[in-house]
């Protein structure tokens, strides 16, 4: 039996996630914007939002961060202005308004 990579099932994740984002974002229901920013914020806690954040120098916990730190960081990467490993490839995924979402929504500024 062929045993396939964590890494692999991702694609199909991001897939739903995104049209999960997209109905959330074109509905114009009170509330998406906290629904959209709670699925794209899903795939942060588990690096920045646990144990693994408590070296910072690795990978920097999220508390305690202003949202505009937040914001301004995620264009950073989005932009190439900051190298990253795995943060710039995943900033560029987001669009400037998602961005803003998210960074609201982890400091909990909704």
């Amino acid at each position: 039996m062929i045993q396939l990579s964590k890494m692999q099932g991702l694609p199909i994740v991001l897939i739903g996630v995104a049209w999960f984002l997209g109905l959330m974002l074109t509905s114009g229901r009170a509330g998406a914007d906290t629904a959209a920013a709670a699925i794209l914020a899903s795939t942060c806690h588990s690096c920045h939002m646990s144990n693994a954040a408590a070296n910072e120098n690795a990978i920097p916990s999220l508390q305690d961060k202003s949202a505009a730190f937040l914001e301004t960081q995620l264009l950073k990467y989005k932009q190439g202005a900051r190298a990253g490993t795995v943060m710039n490839r995943i900033a560029r995924g987001f669009t400037q308004q998602e961005i803003k979402l998210l960074s609201r929504y982890l400091t909990g500024r909704r």
